[in-house]
């Protein structure tokens, strides 16, 4: 679900700021889950190497714990704490040996790589709705030296004007690589949220025999 892109091999330190329009589809809920995402670069966003950089699907790290995803992991509750005033149970999880590496994948010129991710979230134990998610790398990649991979999200709930509900989304989302001669951190925010309802009906019709 998760795509980081690794960059070039460059030695200096390097930063930016970018706005975009973001999108994310998560298609029918009949269906088996499938999350699209499409982002278009805001006026005085121009940098060439931005592509390199940008963390794709870290809105859908929650869905760890989508049904069709919790059998790749191992969880288990460490107990409850308050987060930002909240109380929350306190789940742990961990990919399992031997399962395919769906929700991380670390993509080059050339290769795709799934990564194998362990981690905690924070989830509210009235609502059952993830209030923070952090993962970290469960081993390393000596193919193209990276050492780390880690991310940290904050989610809230955001109430649409336009149609009467409410839907738990990112708020803030920080993102950690580490190679061995490069570090990387990217820091999203999200907001404006619009929330748009898309159906589609298409109907065969068969010819009529002459």
């Amino acid at each position: 679900m998760l795509w980081n892109v690794l960059p070039a091999n460059k030695q200096e330190d390097v930063s930016f700021t970018a706005k975009f329009d973001y999108v994310v589809d998560f298609g029918e809920r009949s269906q088996p889950l499938r999350v699209h995402e499409s982002r278009t670069a805001l006026a005085g966003t121009g940098r060439e190497q931005l592509s390199a950089v940008l963390d794709k699907g870290v809105p859908a790290l929650a869905l760890i714990f989508y049904p069709a995803m919790q059998s790749d992991y191992e969880m288990s509750c460490e107990g409850s704490t308050p987060w930002n005033n909240q109380a929350a149970w306190v789940v742990h999880f961990r990919q399992i040996k031997g399962k395919p590496s769906r929700t991380v994948m670390l993509e080059t010129g050339t290769q795709v790589y799934p990564l194998s991710i362990k981690g905690r979230a924070w989830i509210a134990t009235g609502s059952g709705q993830v209030l923070h998610l952090e993962t970290r790398l469960m081993k390393r990649i000596p193919e193209i030296e990276l050492e780390e991979n880690a991310f940290s999200v904050d989610y809230a709930p955001v109430r649409f004007q336009s149609q009467n509900v409410e839907i738990w989304l990112p708020q803030f989302a920080v993102g950690y690589t580490d190679y061995a001669n490069r570090r990387m951190i990217t820091e999203h925010t999200f907001s404006d949220f619009q929330l748009f309802s898309v159906q589609t009906q298409q109907t065969i019709k068969t010819p009529k025999d002459p």
